[in-house]
């Protein structure tokens, strides 16, 4: 995939609050195989308010945070990932998300990950143009259990 086909994967689906989560997570995975790519994808889904640099950061350092929104599980050392592994969980907090929550024009979601005690908040918000936009994701980028290979290994 390049980062032209991502925008115009974007430009058609954006107006899916849930698949621009999605689209995220990807970018997040992405980051693994080659760094660039993945920066530029993030970049398309979120506001340009934010400056991922610090959320970037901690992905290069624990690539299995991505692996476990990807249905990665922590016993098999996230190697089970896959993107048909991806869920928001929808019962999480079911009465705190959604699209019109807190307001109008804005939505929350929780992304489940086997990696993760409790599902991780991402928070978006519709532009001018339609297309929703992630306002805040850095609850996706803390860590999440490490992996028999690198649990000891510290």
């Amino acid at each position: 995939m390049s980062a032209d086909d991502f925008q115009a994967r974007f430009a058609s689906q954006g107006g899916n609050p849930e698949t621009v989560v999605a689209m995220l997570v990807e970018g997040l995975l992405a980051l693994e195989t080659d760094a660039a790519l993945g920066e530029q994808m993030i970049k398309v889904v979120i506001s340009k308010r934010i400056n991922p640099r610090e959320e970037i950061r901690r992905m290069r350092a624990n690539p299995h945070i991505a692996r476990s929104y990807m249905g990665g599980t922590p016993e098999a050392d996230y190697q089970d990932a896959s993107p048909s592994g991806f869920r928001l969980d929808k019962v999480y907090s079911s009465a705190g998300q959604g699209i019109g929550y807190p307001q109008e024009g804005r939505a929350k979601f929780f992304v489940a990950g086997a990696g993760a005690d409790t599902p991780r908040p991402v928070e978006l918000a519709c532009n001018n143009a339609g297309l929703w936009k992630v306002t805040n994701f850095s609850s996706l980028t803390v860590g999440v259990k490490k992996p028999p290979s690198v649990a000891g290994d510290f």
